[in-house]
């Protein structure tokens, strides 16, 4: 019965378009777009496809729309493109760890013909944006109005990652694998990128408070490696070509980013859980080079096996909490484990080299 229920079916026909509009809303406060794209998604999981076979034309619609960088309203164009790609993201989560079946592949059929071009477009076009924002004669400091619009840019960047992620739940979708250069180039260029505005964000000398407590830039790195880690346990033969490059690519970032900072835990992390997926492959042997295992144990294991403040303090505080997870590897969202299990997966392969080199540690 249409009427049986708290809502209509005729009330949630007139719903579901204002809640999509709302969700695109630049206006919207950040806590507040989340909420938003939860209640879409909560929608979303009990009448999409079926009963909501507008929702991703609505959204790629709107995803479509241009934005410009050298307009003065560039930030409010990126700001409403989060809320399409916050939006998407949280619909399409409920992919990730699903089981395939018929059922599945004709909804992420539905889904990959509609969104997966769109959604490479857009990356195009935040790639032209984040290059031309980091021109000289558009950038300034760490607080101005191109900075700002930079990080939402990122922000945008990570969220088109994550959907690229969850859209990899079960096979490599044709329409990736088509176009799988486009994107393993732009995860290069987004890999490489820096900016001067940006470099203090997440740590305490960032410009202001605001940027103290994360850093886009960051982010859309490990999201980055996330996908690759992805790539290499699910296709690792398509993946392949790109696997070399990208290694050598994420153990350079590690060596190069030595900052302590709890925000750049998720991009170590996740840049170490790609070394590791790539240690346990039959693919280890990029790392056979004395060098390559030298600069590993030096300059990645060594400084992520510290202790962290947080850890000492939980020592401190209730010892017996912290020997509960080291033996149950419960912190294994931690730089510390994470360099543990890369550290073992060197050893189960090089274990003479590795044992001599971190001997020279313990003492």
């Amino acid at each position: 019965d249409a009427t049986s229920g708290p809502i209509s079916d005729a009330d949630k026909e007139q719903i579901k378009p204002m809640v999509v509009q709302l969700a695109c809303s630049p206006s919207l406060a950040p806590n507040v777009q989340a909420q938003i794209s939860e209640a879409l998604a909560i929608i979303s999981k009990h009448d999409f496809p079926h009963r909501w076979s507008t929702l991703l034309p609505e959204l790629v619609a709107n995803l479509n729309k241009p934005t410009d960088a050298t307009s003065a309203a560039v930030e409010a164009d990126l700001l409403a493109t989060t809320g399409v790609l916050s939006a998407a993201n949280a619909i399409f989560k409920r992919y990730r760890g699903q089981v395939e079946s018929a059922e599945l592949n004709v909804e992420l059929k539905t889904v990959l013909d509609t969104f997966a071009m769109p959604l490479l477009a857009k990356t195009k076009q935040l790639a032209a944006i984040r290059d031309q924002l980091s021109q000289p004669a558009t950038a300034g400091g760490a607080d101005s109005p191109a900075a700002n619009a930079l990080r939402q840019c990122l922000r945008c960047s990570r969220l088109v990652n994550r959907i690229f992620f969850s859209l990899h739940s079960t096979t490599l979708p044709e329409v990736f694998e088509d176009h799988l250069g486009d994107w393993m180039g732009e995860f290069q260029a987004q890999l490489a990128f820096e900016n001067a505005s940006l470099a203090q964000d997440g740590t305490d000398a960032a410009a202001s408070a605001k940027f103290a407590s994360s850093s886009p830039l960051l982010d859309v790195k490990a999201s980055v490696c996330e996908n690759l880690s992805n790539y290499i346990l699910r296709f690792e033969e398509e993946f392949q070509p790109y696997l070399a490059p990208f290694s050598a690519q994420v153990w350079q970032l590690l060596m190069a980013s030595q900052s302590a900072s709890s925000a750049a835990d998720p991009l170590s992390i996740s840049a170490i859980g790609f070394l590791t997926s790539v240690a346990k492959s039959v693919h280890h042997k990029l790392f056979q080079d004395e060098s390559a295992l030298t600069n590993i144990v030096q300059h990645v294991v060594v400084p992520n096996v510290k202790l962290s403040e947080e850890e000492v303090e939980l020592f401190d505080f209730n010892y017996t909490e912290y020997v509960r997870r080291d033996l149950e590897g419960s912190d294994n969202d931690t730089r510390r484990r994470s360099a543990c299990e890369l550290l073992q997966a060197l050893c189960a392969k090089f274990p003479e080299r590795v044992t001599a080199l971190t001997t020279a540690y313990v003492g």
